[in-house]
This record gives structure tokens, C-alpha cells and sequence, in this order.
């Protein structure tokens, strides 16, 4: 363990003789860190919600994971919207539609990995978004408007700390106990420091008397501007009291940039110079231009989530910026939140455990599907058994996996879009004895937070009449369209080109299908061993002979033989074959018959009763947004209207050498912000305004 000295100095009424040595906690497990940014704050319900995100571990390096859960989720604690998206060098982004019949309330969007979940939910990445329903209105909540003006009492504390100013490199902390309550014990406390992801850094143990003691801490110890915490706690490692402060470095973060004109036409062509507001030392950059007092300033946030334990930290440790506030709103926010931290639920957050086991893994391929085989009536593990998945559509795609000894599986499935309909089955004769349980992708858990209502100070009605005008006539427009298409060609097995396909309308009708194998389809051949049928493929081309081919009826996988032949050849429409054997990991597919029919009950047959039908969300597509410009006489001429919220969005700025930005107003008059987003090297991250402008008619 990494150890740091910490210098206790001689304050007049407490003397410390010796020095006190301080140790780093470090997680045994690597932490991966998510931020994500939305293009607004207020949307109206059936707008769309365009978001990017960042994820990397605690040290600035790139994920482990490679995949990103985002729910949407209302106050009552149930998911309204679901996505999964792939994550490329540490960033991902796309466009989440909010159904119309959203209420007016506010909602909760958080973000995960798989491997986040190794970790307590409280620690996900969330943040919440006011929706308004139009149609619906803005219900008033009984206790709401009261609230602001209620008088809280907290519970009085008897420990004070205090920050004091810097001296020679060392960051100075006063702590004291107040003898009104109760006589102090001359005790060991704790007192530890601790970084805005609430792991710490540093820790001094003291004995704590009648008078001050002042403890330093070193400035090395201080990566970041930001929040920091002092925790002090007895020797049972109760938290007796949490401090906040801020840490600040000499550089400051504010800016607002000033444009070559403060008011533009409407429909006018508008060329900004990235040079001019591009930090130097950023890692990732995004722009977005949006009408004024759709975003909230850090400030109102700050007010609003504050309300919650588990959003306010969310906020704080990912988002939250005090370099852009003056000395007087930093120290009100400090003051509101010390305030809150004398709370049992706010100092609950504090109190955080090593993860040294590993239960879900990062997933390094996409591996979205995961479960178990098992036998059904021990409920043993079922190792070295392939496992048989077909996700239905169009192009069907069929996957093998084979368990492991502990009897899980995995698959990656990362070609298809939205929610798809599937099968799992595994390949053996006794299928009928094992049984499949798949695990949840997306966590059932959520963290105890409150309800926070509506904040009406900062929904404008002038601001929501002209969003829902602009919403209106924005579904004329096409702001989105897919960053990279589906394509047949990145199946892992394609079945546009069999060898051999008969379509049996074409032929005299068969009495059994037994009998179209052995009359048409002459590279299928039937036998019967004992009690039982075989079916093998045979290659002519190759003179190569095939057993136990994978058959399917309507993508279904067919080990029965016995009920594959019931099927009348009436219902049957195609039969399609596929000579070549196919490897997929490490278990080899001998050709496939494939068998279509115009039933929906596969013709009929019994199918294994371990097998499991469900609805499989695969990846969601990632969008780019299309920002209408007008470049001709003709497009500014145009009768077609054009009311957009939001101007411009672009999260990941790739081309570093990218000089200039160009978007164009619509006819949406008003006030507009530029705010930039994004990460610097050292990880943290930024939200910064960067100028103002007005459309006029």
C-alpha cells in the first residue's frame, strides 16, 4: 500500500510530538468511470433525448468494457426505456426517443457497464431530466410549493472541521469536538481524505481531546480541482462527521467566448472558430447549441438534485463544475451541502467496501446473452454441452456456445438492431432433462433515492410553447439517420446462398416428408437404425458424407427425428440445404437443413421442453444528427418550415485538425447558448458556456 506522511503541527492548545503515518486505500478492483452529457435538460414528451457518454477507468485509461447500458426511469422505479450501445475507445453515443404518452415529471436517466455491476448501484452514473406533456400538463403536488419555504432542523453535530489555508505545500484541517452534548472521551478517531468518487486517498489516526487538533495533508495528494471530503470516524469506523471543500488549482475554467456577431437573421449561415474555445489539454470535445433555458446552470442543478443523496453525488463527482462559480456561490453551495452532510442518508454514501470478486465480467466482445445450463432435477451445473441460439428475422443468424465446467455461457450477438425474437436450446439427445435460466442483462436494483418534483422556477411557459411549437414541425424534418447500416455481410453465417433449395409447389404432392427427401432432395439422406431415424448431408461435389446435420424448422433447431418426419409435406413451403460444415466456437455445425413452413406452430412437431423462447434486445444503432443548413438562394427561400430547440449537436469532435464549425438558425427567433462538453486529459470533465447569440426575424 502506497503511504503518505502526514505532518501534525504544534497548534497551541494540542501538541503532537511525533508524525502520523497516513495510507492509501486502493480498491482491489480497477473502477470504470461514466459520464454522460444530454444535448438539454427540459425535453417535451416524444422528443428525442441525444446523449453521449465517456467511460474509462479510474486512472484516464480507456474501459475494459465494451458495451453500455442507458435506462429511463420514472420516480416509481420502473424502466420505461431500455438501450444497449457499443462503446469504441471509451466513448459512446446515440438517441433515445421519449414516448409520447410520458407524463409531466421528472426522470431518471442512469448508465452502466457490465462491469459496473460488480460494483453497488449507487455508484452508476445518474442524472435527472424534466419532461412536460403538453397535453397533459404540469400536475401540482401537494407539499411542493411548501417545501421551498419549509425550516428543516437538522440534528446538531458536536464534531467541527474546518479548512484552513495552505501553507508550505500542505493542506491544512482543524478538528474539533464540542463539549455541550457530552463529556469527550480521549478516543482514536480517523480522520481520512477522500476524492470526489469517494474513495480515499489519505488517513491519520489521532487521539482526539478537549482541544483542536490540526492535521495537514500534502497538495500532491490533490489531482483534480473539485470536491473533496474530510471523514471522521471512531475506531468501529463509524462516520462521526463529513466536510466538504474545494480544492482549486490556479487555473480557472470559466469563459465566455464572444462571437464575431451577437445577432443573426433567421436561416443565416453561421461559422464559428473551434480554435477559440477548445481547451488545449481536452481528451474528448463535443458542441451543442441549444435555446436559452432548456439546459440549467450548474447552480439550478445543484438546487434540484440536491433533494437526493444518490443523484446530488452522482452530480458532483461527473458534471458538477465549481471553477465557473464566483467565491460567493461556491460558498453558498458549500455551505447547503455541509448542511446535508450532517445527514445519516448523505453520510450512508460514504461508507464503501472493496470489491475483490468479480462477478460479471467487463465485456470485451459485445457478449451481451449470458446464462447457465443446469440439470433440471438436481440442478447441477452441465458442463461441455453447446448450447443452440437463433435470433429470428429476416436474415436469421444462429450462434453455438459451449458451457463451462461452472455451467455458464456467453454469446455475441452484434449484428442486429432493437428487440428481436430468439431461442435458446441446447444440442443434445436429452435435452428434455436440463434447463436454461438466462441472466438479466440490465439490473433489477436501484438505489432508495426521492422522488424530486417538477421545478417550476425553471420551466419558462414562453420557453415550453415555443419547444412544443418546434416540435411539431420538426417531424417534417430528419435530424437522424444512422451512423453505420445493418449489413447481411457481418453475420457469422449467411443463409442468402444455399447449395440447394426446393420449393415443393413446383413438384407433385409427397405423402411423407421421409419420401421428399429421398425423391428430391438426393444430398439428404434418411435412415432408419433400429427405432430411430439419422439424417446426413452429403457433398457430391467433395465426395464428403455429413452426419447429424443441424436441422431447423423455421429457424427452430429439430434433434427429434421421429417428429420432424410427421410433418406433413403439405405445410411445407421450402426446403433449403447448406453442405459446407461451419465452425463456431470450437463446435462444428455438419451442413444444415433448413425447412420452411406456412404454419405457426413449426408443423405441428413437439419441441424440447427445455427450449426458450424470449425477446432479445441487441445493440441499439448509434445516430448522427443531421443539422439543417442553408447554403442556397433556393434552401432560404424554402416555404418549408423549420423550428428546432436544438441547432447543432456534434459529441466527439474526431478531426482534431477541424478549424471551424458551421451550422445555420432556423426560424425560431430567441436567445441560443454554445455550451462545450467533454473531458480534459486528467479525466475530468467539463461543461462550460461558451457564448450567447439571438436569432431576429
Amino acid at each position: 500500500m502506497k503511504k503518505y506522511y502526514i505532518l501534525i503541527l504544534i497548534l497551541g492548545l494540542q501538541v503532537f510530538s511525533f508524525g502520523q503515518t497516513a495510507t492509501v486505500s486502493t480498491p482491489l478492483l480497477p473502477i470504470e468511470n461514466i459520464n454522460v452529457f444530454t444535448d438539454r435538460d427540459i425535453y417535451l414528451s416524444g422528443e428525442t433525448i441525444w446523449f453521449s457518454a465517456t467511460v474509462s477507468l479510474e486512472n484516464h485509461q480507456e474501459s475494459l468494457s465494451k458495451l453500455l447500458y442507458i435506462e429511463l426511469f420514472n420516480a416509481d422505479q420502473r424502466s420505461i426505456v431500455k438501450k444497449k450501445y457499443s462503446i469504441n475507445q471509451g466513448i459512446a453515443e446515440g438517441a433515445l426517443d421519449i414516448p409520447s404518452e410520458f407524463l409531466s415529471d421528472v426522470y431518471y436517466l442512469r448508465a452502466y457497464t457490465p462491469y459496473n455491476k460488480n460494483f453497488p448501484v449507487e455508484q452508476y452514473f445518474l442524472t435527472a431530466l424534466q419532461i412536460v406533456n403538453p397535453r397533459k400538463g404540469i400536475p401540482f403536488k401537494k407539499g411542493v410549493d411548501e417545501d421551498q419555504n419549509e425550516i428543516k432542523i437538522h440534528p446538531s453535530n458536536p464534531y467541527s472541521i474546518k479548512t484552513l489555508q495552505a501553507k508550505q505545500g500542505m493542506h491544512l484541517v482543524s478538528i474539533y469536538k464540542s463539549q455541550k452534548e457530552e463529556k469527550t472521551d480521549n478516543g482514536l478517531v480517523i480522520i481520512e481524505l477522500v476524492n470526489n468518487h469517494h474513495q480515499i486517498i489519505s488517513r491519520a489516526e489521532f487521539i482526539l481531546t478537549s482541544k483542536p487538533s490540526l492535521v495537514a495533508f500534502p497538495n500532491s495528494l490533490f489531482s483534480n480541482s473539485g470536491f473533496y471530503y474530510y471523514l471522521l470516524k471512531n475506531q468501529a469506523k463509524k462516520i462521526l462527521k463529513v466536510h466538504a471543500f474545494l480544492y482549486q488549482d490556479s487555473s480557472r475554467a470559466n469563459f465566455l467566448t464572444e462571437m464575431p456577431k451577437s445577432e443573426f437573421i433567421q436561416r443565416s449561415a453561421v461559422s464559428l472558430d473551434l480554435s477559440k474555445i477548445i481547451p488545449n489539454n481536452h481528451s474528448h470535445l463535443g458542441i451543442k447549441i441549444v435555446q436559452k433555458g432548456s439546459i440549467l446552470s450548474s447552480k439550478d442543478k445543484f438546487k434540484l438534485f440536491i433533494k437526493d443523496p444518490y443523484l446530488l453525488f452522482s452530480f458532483l463527482r461527473t458534471q458538477f463544475n465549481p471553477m465557473v462559480l464566483n467565491t460567493r456561490e461556491v460558498d453558498t453551495i458549500l455551505l447547503a451541502l455541509n448542511e446535508k452532510l450532517d445527514l445519516e442518508e448523505y453520510q450512508n454514501l460514504f461508507y464503501t467496501s472493496d470489491v475483490s470478486e468479480l462477478k460479471w465480467i467487463p465485456g470485451l466482445k459485445n457478449k451481451g446473452l449470458s446464462g447457465i445450463l443446469l440439470n433440471k432435477h438436481s440442478q447441477k451445473p452441465l458442463a461441455n454441452n453447446p448450447i443452440y441460439l437463433s435470433i429470428f428475422d429476416t436474415h436469421p443468424e444462429i450462434y453455438v456456445a459451449t458451457s463451462n465446467n461452472d455451467g455458464s455461457f456467453q454469446f455475441a450477438i452484434t449484428n442486429y438492431e432493437h428487440n428481436k425474437d430468439a431461442l435458446l436450446c441446447p444440442i443434445f439427445d436429452k435435452s428434455d432433462e436440463t434447463e436454461i435460466k438466462i441472466n438479466e442483462e440490465f439490473t433489477l436494483s436501484f438505489p432508495n433515492f426521492k422522488a424530486i418534483p417538477l421545478s417550476t422556477e425553471s420551466l419558462s411557459l414562453p420557453l415550453l410553447e415555443q419547444m412544443l411549437f418546434s416540435y411539431h414541425f420538426s417531424k417534417t424534418l430528419k435530424i437522424k439517420s444512422k451512423n453505420q447500416d445493418f449489413s447481411i455481410f457481418n453475420l457469422p453465417f449467411s443463409f442468402d446462398d444455399p447449395k440447394l433449395s426446393i420449393v415443393l409447389a413446383n413438384y407433385i404432392e409427397t405423402p411423407t416428408l421421409e419420401m421428399v427427401f429421398k425423391e428430391l432432395i438426393p444430398s439428404v439422406r434418411v435412415r432408419k437404425h433400429k427405432d430411430s431415424y439419422k439424417l446426413s448431408v452429403v457433398d457430391f461435389e467433395n465426395d464428403r458424407l455429413y452426419k447429424n446435420p443441424l436441422i431447423l424448422v423455421d429457424d427452430v433447431p429439430v434433434f427429434n427425428l421421429d417428429e420432424l418426419l410427421k410433418i406433413p409435406p403439405k405445410v411445407v413451403e421450402k426446403i433449403a440445404v447448406h453442405y459446407t460444415p461451419f465452425y463456431m466456437n470450437n463446435y462444428t455445425i455438419n451442413g444444415i437443413v433448413m425447412i420452411t413452413t406456412n404454419t405457426d406452430n413449426l408443423g405441428g412437431m413437439t419441441i424440447p421442453k427445455s427450449t426458450r423462447f424470449f425477446e432479445y434486445q441487441t445493440l441499439s444503432p448509434a445516430y448522427i444528427f443531421n443539422s439543417k443548413t442553408y447554403n442556397s438562394v433556393e434552401d432560404i427561400n424554402s416555404r418549408i418550415g423549420d423550428f428546432r430547440t436544438l441547432l447543432y449537436w456534434e459529441p466527439f469532435i474526431q478531426n482534431e485538425s477541424k478549424q471551424s464549425l458551421y451550422f445555420s438558425t432556423s426560424d425560431q427567433t430567441g436567445d441560443y447558448e454554445t455550451f462545450i462538453f467533454g473531458t480534459y486529459k486528467n479525466g475530468q470533465a467539463f461543461h462550460l458556456k461558451a457564448f450567447d447569440f439571438k436569432v431576429i426575424d
